[in-house]
Formats: structure tokens, sequence, C-alpha cells
């Protein structure tokens, strides 16, 4: 098999961590999708140039030294999970937003970011439904 002998020949852990991933079951979905804008399916030009660069090892971005001092590298792997970087905040609330307008196109009210929920902590989830689900308890989610 072409796929066998390529992961025998590849050395980068990464790289075959990459070939692993895309031949996996459903890695390629995606490619599928309809444009569907109301959903959230329809990506941009720059969103599916880093989507396509990701998924075959291609660079993606220009070496550089990051707002969090990091350097990053021409794969941009580093954007995908720094903290001070933009694009995971808005890949959060982009999640929730989804999830949000999930529950209420099906006719279950939800709220983003309620207040006083965990009063103890003082920390929220990212939503909640404001219908009951089970036990009389309304689901609560967070996205990390």
């Amino acid at each position: 098999m072409q796929a066998e002998q390529l992961l025998d020949d590849v050395t980068d852990h990464v790289a075959r961590a990459r070939l692993l991933a895309a031949s996996s079951t459903g890695s390629g979905d995606w490619l599928d999708a309809l444009p569907l804008t109301s959903a959230g399916l329809k990506m941009d030009n720059a969103t599916v140039r880093i989507a396509a660069g990701l998924r075959l090892g291609a660079p993606i971005v220009r070496p550089h030294v990051c707002v969090c001092g990091a350097m990053v590298t021409v794969d941009g792997h580093h954007g995908l999970s720094c903290r001070r970087g933009s694009g995971r905040h808005s890949r959060h609330n982009q999640i929730n937003d989804l999830l949000c307008r999930a529950f209420i196109s099906t006719g279950t009210l939800a709220t983003r970011e309620p207040h006083s929920l965990c009063t103890n902590s003082g920390k929220r989830p990212d939503g909640v439904t404001q219908v009951p689900w089970k036990r009389g308890r309304c689901l609560a989610w967070d996205a990390t």
C-alpha cells in the first residue's frame, strides 16, 4: 500500500502525524461541505488557503517572532495555540456562536456566557440552555 510506504519512509514526527490525520476516516469531509453562510460553513479564500496548507504541510506564514515572544515557523502551528494570538479567541467565539445558533434553530433557548451561574468560583460556562434537559437541569457547555 502506498500510504503505508509513505508512513514507513517519514522520520519527522510532525509529518507523520499529518499523514496519519489526513488518512483517517472523515478527515477530508470539510472539502465536501456546502458553503452555507447561515450555518457558518462558508470559508473565505484566506481560510481555505490556510486549511489546505496545514493539511498538506506547505508553508503558510513567514517566519517571525510572535507577540508572546515565541518564534513562529513557516508551518503556522504556533498561531493555533498561542494564548496571546487573536485567532484562538475568534475560533473559540465562532464555536460558541455556532452552538448557540444551533440550539436556537431547534427552538431551544440558549444564552451565551450567563452571569451568576457558578457563584462560588466566579467562573462561568460559555453557554447554557434555558430549557431543562435531564433531572430538571439545564445543559451548559464550555468550548476548550
